[in-house]
């Protein structure tokens, strides 16, 4: 029998259907091949009430924890290993537990802390920070066995109340480490005053917890991590509070964006920390100002031995986001409204009009040795330009201000078929240069025979330096701004010249051990921003 044609409405249906089934088929793949929720987000994070001013979740695998070890004995590796070993015990060792012998055979792949502010119901004899501890059950036979022997104890002396059908087993309030404790959706809960297992009983009832927090789910989304060791969660405004001997103000209609949120993972390899994190604003702040994710190029134009620099993809889009002080985490060494007025008091022009203005590209700002015995150093600071008539109108003025301002020696040549301005002091001493490097990349420099290194292109460029490499191998291919630092050459520089400014006992000693820091940023949406850091150890 023959086939029946098929007219073109059952050809249309039947390539819909597939359509469907295809993409039905892939839809489906695509969700179940995220990782499930609880995965993403830190233990414990259904527990804790939103009032904590952060929580940390620490893996529990002692394979984990003897690579932190292994990482470094001295400077910043053997600091983190021994604080993170510290938070992960302390808070049992001063009640009487040991970790080992009496949380490790039963918890669960992660436990979690989580730090409250101190109020009236929450101080304790001992002064310390509020503190929760999440411990999910792995193995409940031997848990079992741990809260047999805690209540059977005769130094722990625990007192039994229920609390909304809960049972609390807790310590009197005046004893030096007082402590409370509750099984709670398969896991125990320790806190250091009984008023906070009490909030915590709330929130696993209902009361609002940190996953309940707005935007607090799609930020780890975005900085996911499998098997991640540490995942850290910081409430902002309240740690900026806690930290600032002035609360913060009032929300006014014109305010600035307003963080509310950091979520950070920490992960290991050989030689490297790895620290992926993001930071969002308050649901009802307004929106971040825009700027460009790219890929940064100018560091082609930098020497390899650059001592350190950083990166953006648009001045005058950092510019703006800078005079924003309330979205980083950061504090900025310079106020922009500071930098502003003092520009004007030393040149007499506007920054923002005279040099912003035309600062519509990739920049730079790098500080690069004068030569390769490294005894001088200078600062390089490039800007691409769309408006290269716009910043050689700036550097005329400039050149004016510093002829009949300072009374410095102003003088032009040609390098490489491209101006370059030299500005001297009396009788001669050459301080700063200007000039292009191609047709729309402007550079001015700050120190003695420092143009040489860029100028011609340097052969040997700092993209190509496998350290700066490393350190900046980011997930972020596609970025706003990038960090790098090469610590021990840096340091060595700042120890070693006279104006420039020294690190302190504590600095020097924390940064040993490591090679170089990376820190690279990208706008992720209007509402949050990613920061991929990436820390190079000695080997």
């Amino acid at each position: 029998m023959p086939a029946q044609k098929k007219s073109p409405w059952q050809i249309l249906l039947l390539l819909g259907a597939t359509g469907v089934v295809i993409g039905g088929g892939a839809i489906a793949y695509l969700f179940w091949k995220k990782p499930p929720l609880a995965a993403v987000l830190p233990v414990g994070s259904n527990l804790i009430p939103q009032s904590a001013l952060m929580s940390l979740s620490l893996s529990t695998d002692p394979a984990q924890w003897q690579q932190l070890q292994q990482l470094g004995t001295t400077g910043a590796p053997r600091a983190l290993a021994d604080q993170l070993g510290k938070l992960q015990t302390q808070f049992f060792s001063d009640r009487k537990l040991d970790y080992t012998r009496d949380i490790q055979p039963w918890v669960g792949p992660q436990s979690t802390l989580a730090v409250f502010p101190l109020t009236a119901a929450t101080i304790t004899s001992s002064q310390d920070q509020p503190q929760v501890w999440v411990l999910p059950i792995a193995q409940p036979d031997l848990a079992q066995s741990t809260l047999n022997r805690l209540l059977s104890s005769s130094t722990a002396k625990l007192n039994q109340r229920t609390y909304k059908g809960v049972d609390v087993r807790e310590t009197a309030a005046k004893v030096p480490h007082p402590y409370a404790i509750a099984v709670l959706n398969q896991a125990i809960v320790f806190t250091s005053a009984p008023a906070l297992i009490d909030q915590v009983i709330d929130t696993a009832q209902g009361q609002p917890s940190l996953q309940q927090l707005s935007r607090y789910i799609p930020a780890w989304e975005e900085v996911y991590v499998p098997d991640a060791f540490a995942r850290l969660y910081i409430n902002l405004p309240t740690a900026v509070d806690q930290t600032s001997s002035t609360p913060s103000p009032a929300p006014t209609a014109n305010q600035a964006p307003r963080l509310q949120g950091l979520a950070a993972n920490l992960s290991l390899s050989s030689g490297q920390l790895h620290l992926q994190s993001l930071t969002w604003l308050k649901p009802d702040s307004p929106s971040q100002a825009p700027l460009e994710n790219r890929p940064q190029q100018l560091a082609q134009r930098l020497p390899a031995n650059t001592l350190a620099v950083y990166t953006g993809s648009n001045f005058q889009q950092f510019w703006q986001t800078y005079g924003q002080a309330s979205i980083t985490p950061l504090p900025t060494p310079l106020q922009a409204e500071q930098i502003r007025t003092n520009f004007q008091a030393a040149t007499g022009l506007n920054f923002d009009r005279d040099l912003v203005g035309w600062m519509n590209g990739e920049f730079a700002a790098a500080l690069v040795p004068a030569d390769a015995s490294g005894r001088g150093v200078g600062l390089v600071f490039l800007s691409q330009t769309g408006d290269r008539s716009g910043a050689e109108k700036a550097f005329a003025q400039l050149n004016q201000v510093m002829q009949q301002k300072r009374q410095w020696l102003v003088k032009t040549s040609t390098v490489e078929n491209q101006p370059v301005t030299t500005w001297k002091v009396p009788p001669g001493l050459p301080v700063a240069t200007h000039g292009w490097l191609d047709q729309n990349t402007a550079f001015l420099t700050l120190g003695t025979n420092i143009t040489p290194t860029i100028l011609p292109q340097p052969q040997q460029p700092l993209a190509q330096a496998s350290l700066f490499q490393a350190a900046t191998a980011s997930v972020l291919k596609s970025n706003s701004g990038q960090l790098f630092i090469d610590i021990p050459r840096t340091v060595s520089v700042l120890e070693g010249t006279p104006l420039l400014p020294k690190l302190s006992p504590e600095v020097k000693k924390a940064v040993q051990g490591i090679q170089a820091i990376g820190i690279t940023s990208a706008r992720n949406n209007d509402w949050s921003t990613r920061y991929d850091i990436l820390v190079q150890l000695d080997k």
